[in-house]
């Protein structure tokens, strides 16, 4: 009515052209990273924490059936934790707990601080929603120190395996005979090569058996020399300390005649 009023009262030439300015409103979608405010940048935090949870849960979950591999049909000379079958059970209760309780939490949180919420005030809600999952990366960190506890038993018992089987020592006085003989040498083994086998028990056969053609092969290259292969571990061993390798006339002529050992 006013605007009506004001263009009736215009000079002649003032009446036209007339024309009414519209602004119309027009909305657009803003990536949720990049909406500021009181209420996002507490959400994101949370969010990022919920994640970083869920994928530290997946892993503990792919480690223990990792571990669980490993241990089936535990050879002789390892024990399975006493523990194992209640770590085994951890990630299905922190599931459990992320899955169902935490929502109800999240529920509860949302109705204590409702009246907060409205009136603008997150801060106490986002303090709150903090807390709510401060159990579950306390439970995953204890669960991940456990965990390393089982594999470095799996460790050890890999490292002893290979110790007691005397393979180290095997395949260097190996390479001894090998390089005199131009023949290609043995490749070493260790204890992460036996932690790829898909269990200990495999890991122990491999070790078995390699030791059996280590100890073949020796003695093939040591034809003729009047020593056996354990003979030869003495007498490297020996050489290695700047000890007497005591050895007899005959061996000690044949090993010098195939350029196993110099006189000095």
């Amino acid at each position: 009515m006013a605007i009506a009023t004001l263009i009736a009262n215009l000079p002649p030439r003032a009446k036209y052209p007339v024309s009414i300015a519209v602004v119309a409103r027009q909305w657009t979608t803003v990536p949720l990273d990049e909406i500021e405010g009181h209420l996002m940048p507490g959400f994101r935090d949370f969010r990022a924490t919920f994640r970083k949870v869920a994928a530290d849960l997946s892993e503990a979950i792919a480690r223990i059936g990792r571990l669980d591999q490993q241990m089936i049909d535990p050879p002789e000379g390892f024990e399975i934790p006493d523990n194992w079958s209640s770590l085994k059970a951890r990630p299905g209760l922190l599931q459990e707990e992320l899955q169902e309780t935490l929502p109800s939490d999240a529920e509860r949180l949302l109705v204590q601080l409702d009246s907060a919420a409205k009136v603008g005030n997150f801060q106490p809600l986002m303090q709150e929603a903090r807390r709510l999952l401060e159990a579950p990366k306390a439970t995953l960190g204890a669960l991940a120190g456990d965990l390393v506890t089982v594999e470095n038993r799996l460790a050890g018992y890999r490292i002893e395996l290979l110790a007691s089987h005397g393979i180290s020592e095997r395949i260097s006085a190996l390479n001894t005979l090998e390089r005199v003989k131009h023949r290609q040498w043995t490749p070493r083994i260790t204890f992460v090569d036996l932690a790829a086998e898909p269990s200990l028990r495999a890991a122990r056969q491999k070790v078995a058996e390699l030791r059996t053609v280590l100890d073949q092969t020796a003695g093939e290259l040591l034809i003729g020399t009047s020593t056996d292969f354990d003979e030869w571990l003495r007498v490297v061993a020996n050489l290695e300390e700047g000890q007497d390798p005591d050895l007899t006339d005959e061996q000690a002529n044949a090993l010098v005649t195939h350029g196993f050992i110099r006189r000095t």
